[in-house]
């Protein structure tokens, strides 16, 4: 299936059971923090960049504690950002805490008084639409306060009245139906809203809905959230780091993922081990290890350029059907393949210099360590990483034959003292002798391929005008 779906959770048994990033535990860690907030309230922040996968950990979280008796509740605010004030919105997913419209109906007019003293145009019809309260309840409210902003005194007075009563019954209506558990309050994707909406769903957590047992859990990017407190108050010097700390209690970085355990996940969910397995190929002895060269380049690659979750799938969406253009018998050249897809997603300068064969074979080896410089040192191991000196090694030998499958260049010199063939490369970022046994030992093998750098590029091209919508 060439499409990106987003992994549900179980309802039934684990619902991490399909989690493709082992993150359960970190569930379990969080529930437990749970337990500190429950008579107080509070709010959560788990932060994590874009496409790192955030909602559906916080899905598979929510059902989680849905199986252990926790109230809990989901509210995508940037779905919402069309509304003018985040606090109609807030209140109708918190009467689906419990069924019964007459329990709601008592903390109704004190709802009513705050939206009005706060300022929010709404209509009784869509109000009703939207909460579930029926107008006539609202109605005395509404009356009893249309005569506030004669003065700002008064308006002050009324503001202030107003938000202690709605607290008050809210306090009452929450601890009438939380159970020995808090209400969880889940609020997904904050960092990509208008800058207003964020900041005034911040604030009405703050003001409103700082009661014990209420725990608002926010799934968000903290860096992009700060700069959305920036630009709504016009300042990049403006301290928003500081000034996202008075609305949150504690904050939770989910860990980088397991990228092992993922690409092996991508590459059986996109069939990609159908095609590297198929019957044909894997006649030929040529094309048997395909397979586990592809998911070797691509784990040391992706572990070491923090690709996120979200551009990886992507990646593999676009690996699956360029391999369609391979017939079963066709060589591929998985490294090769897949450097040169990373870099057209990732550096494309790179890419089309490689393209337009822009560069000498020396010259692309010196932009290859460029565009690349922490491939060589994954995770802190210091040891030469073959699988990719080698896969680099392969597409030089490709770039450097044209058409007739001549070389261009001659990419080795003789030592007048030594009689030892050595090339013309001076690599940085690893050792000589690696690369130069690397490179002769695909120069002596490309004759039998009879293929070009195009051979790749020329399917890869095919996808220019593809786009894969989430």
């Amino acid at each position: 299936m060439i499409k990106t779906t987003e992994i549900e959770p179980q309802t039934n048994g684990d619902p991490f059971q399909n989690c493709a990033l082992g993150r359960k535990q970190y569930a379990l860690v969080l529930t437990d923090i749970l337990s500190y907030y429950a008579n107080e309230g509070g709010v959560i922040a788990i932060n994590g960049r874009w496409g790192a996968g955030k909602t559906t950990f916080v899905k598979m979280w929510k059902q989680l504690l849905s199986q252990n008796k926790f109230q809990t509740l989901y509210f995508n605010a940037w779905e919402n950002d069309f509304t003018q004030d985040p606090l109609v919105a807030l209140i109708s997913e918190l009467k689906e805490v419990i069924n019964s419209d007459t329990a709601f109906d008592k903390i109704a007019p004190a709802f009513g008084r705050v939206l009005i003293s706060v300022g929010t145009s709404i209509g009784k019809q869509v109000l009703e639409k939207a909460t579930g309260v029926k107008c006539d309840t609202l109605e005395a409210a509404i009356d009893e306060c249309s005569e506030i902003g004669k003065e700002e005194l008064k308006q002050y007075s009324e503001l202030k009245a107003s938000i202690d009563d709605f607290r008050k019954k809210l306090i009452e209506f929450i601890a009438s139906n939380a159970g020995e558990k808090p209400v969880v309050f889940f609020i997904d994707e904050l960092d990509r809203c208008t800058p207003t909406y964020a900041v005034l769903l911040l604030e009405r957590i703050k003001h409103l809905f700082n009661i014990p047992n209420l725990v608002f859990v926010l799934s968000i990017n903290s860096e992009q959230l700060q700069y959305s407190i920036q630009g709504h108050y016009g300042s990049s010097s403006f301290d928003a780091k500081g000034y996202l700390k008075r609305f949150i209690d504690i904050e939770y970085s989910l860990p980088d993922p397991d990228i092992k355990h993922f690409c092996n996940y991508l590459y059986d969910k996109y069939e990609i081990s159908h095609f590297f397995g198929h019957k044909q190929r894997i006649r030929n002895r040529e094309f048997e290890r395909e397979g586990d060269t592809f998911l070797e380049i691509v784990r040391s690659v992706v572990s070491s350029k923090k690709v996120t979750l979200r551009d990886l799938e992507q990646m593999f969406i676009h690996i699956r059907i360029a391999l369609n253009g391979f017939a079963p018998n066709n060589m591929t050249i998985p490294s090769v393949f897949f450097l040169l897809i990373y870099w057209k997603f990732t550096d494309n300068i790179l890419y089309q210099a490689i393209r337009s064969h822009q560069f000498s074979s020396e010259r692309l080896l010196e932009e290859i360590e460029k565009y690349t410089p922490s491939i060589v040192n994954i995770n802190g191991i210091k040891e030469e990483p073959r699988s990719f000196i080698f896969a680099i090694a392969q597409l030089i030998i490709y770039y450097n034959l044209n058409d007739s499958l001549d070389p261009i260049e001659n990419l080795f010199i003789k030592n007048k003292e030594t009689n030892e063939s050595l090339s013309i490369f001076q690599p940085k970022k690893f050792t000589k002798k690696t690369f130069d046994d690397a490179l002769d030992c695909y120069q002596r093998d490309f004759n039998r391929s009879h293929i070009t750098i195009n051979y790749f590029i020329q399917r890869i091209e095919l996808m220019n005008h593809l786009t894969i919508y989430e």
